[in-house]
């Protein structure tokens, strides 16, 4: 795989927080519960009163949202092919950069959800 530029990696990087920005309240508390509390699914069942279970596909669902808006917008906004939106999510992946999920969700500011997907 041939590595992306660094316009490339700002373009999915800007997408991605995006995409992450307008996710919904509940949604958000989930992620950022998980991925920059560090607390256990079961932690977070309680934490929203819901099964450990349900923590788990309903995480699950919202990385597979995530990635699916970022493809999206790469091939509307960006307009790649299905062959380069692919190298720039290994790229993104394998070398995230500035990329960083935990300042973006303590972000008071990205807190705030447009009124459309409320």
């Amino acid at each position: 795989m041939q590595a992306i530029g660094v316009a490339e990696k700002t373009t999915i990087h800007r997408l991605g927080l995006d995409v992450v920005v307008e996710i919904r309240a509940r949604p958000r508390l989930r992620l950022a519960c998980y991925y920059v509390q560090g607390l256990t699914l079961a932690e977070i069942g309680r934490l929203v009163g819901e099964h450990e279970a349900t923590v788990s596909r309903q995480l699950t669902k919202t990385r597979q949202g995530i990635r699916r808006a970022v493809e999206q917008r790469l091939r509307e906004d960006a307009h790649l092919d299905d062959a380069a939106i692919a190298e720039c999510i290994a790229s993104a992946v394998d070398d995230p950069g500035e990329l960083s999920l935990s300042a973006l969700l303590d972000e008071p500011a990205a807190r705030k959800i447009p009124e459309s997907r409320r």
